[in-house]
């Protein structure tokens, strides 16, 4: 009786510690572009595709498309824990999963989760 307790409770103790190592790898971060140390959160992806568009134009329209962000989107600190709710080629859906934005929504271009 005693051995089947002692199986019992190091299979439980396994079992928790796989959950917790699932949980641990699966986690995604913000990652800024280079020379930046935060990345910019948009609440709908139609204004992320719109400031990425001004941007590829270049000369004014890309320092509009920079005011325009600074303007339509909080920055966050690279490495704030996310989960991606939503992925496609130009736009990650994600929710902020710690810290002091947790539960904030909003649109990140791809290069920008891992």
């Amino acid at each position: 009786m005693w051995q089947s307790r002692s199986r019992l409770g190091s299979g439980l103790r396994l079992l928790v510690l796989l959950a917790a190592f699932a949980l641990g790898a699966c986690g995604h971060k913000l990652v800024a572009d280079p020379g930046q140390h935060s990345v910019a959160v948009y609440s709908d992806a139609s204004v992320l595709e719109q400031i990425n568009e001004l941007r590829r134009e270049g000369g004014a329209a890309a320092m509009l498309g920079n005011l325009g962000e600074k303007l339509a989107a909080p920055r966050l600190p690279e490495g704030t824990p996310v989960k991606i709710l939503r992925r496609d080629p130009k736009a990650c859906e994600i929710e902020v999963t710690a810290g002091s934005q947790a539960g904030l929504r909003g649109f990140v271009t791809p290069a920008n989760v891992r």
